[in-house]
């Protein structure tokens, strides 16, 4: 309902009308409709107009560092788990807050489980 008809809105400007915000509410629509193929480009975008358009401060630099992580999101939806964890880091390196370490953490998780779990190496807790 409310993403799909945000993502309509947002889909009709051309594309030099495409501001940060309208690339970035488009990357988090599609990430929660769960549209990954879209998601990761319309990421992709918030993450140049983010690089291109906005200035050098630390709000910008929160905004920078959110766009990446959210771009790992979409990738990690994608399957591409090394690139996922590429852009967190880029994000923790442009401004380590709450919600890009947090994420950064969730990933190296997820891909220590799924090492494990290829491997065949599940850790056991013993109880004595």
């Amino acid at each position: 309902g409310l993403y799909h008809s945000s993502i309509n809105k947002l889909t009709r400007y051309s594309h030099s009308q495409k501001s940060y915000n309208n690339n970035m509410n488009l990357c988090v629509a599609y990430l929660k409709v769960g549209k990954s193929k879209k998601s990761t480009k319309a990421c992709s975008a918030a993450v140049i107009s983010a690089e291109t358009a906005l200035s050098n401060n630390s709000h910008s630099d929160y905004l920078k560092a959110l766009s990446y992580s959210n771009r790992a999101v979409a990738k990690y939806q994608n399957k591409d788990i090394v690139g996922a964890i590429a852009d967190l880091d880029k994000a923790v390196l442009i401004d380590a807050n709450d919600i890009t370490e947090s994420n950064l953490k969730v990933m190296k998780e997820h891909l220590k489980s799924d090492a494990e779990m290829a491997s065949g190496n599940i850790p056991v807790t013993h109880n004595h």
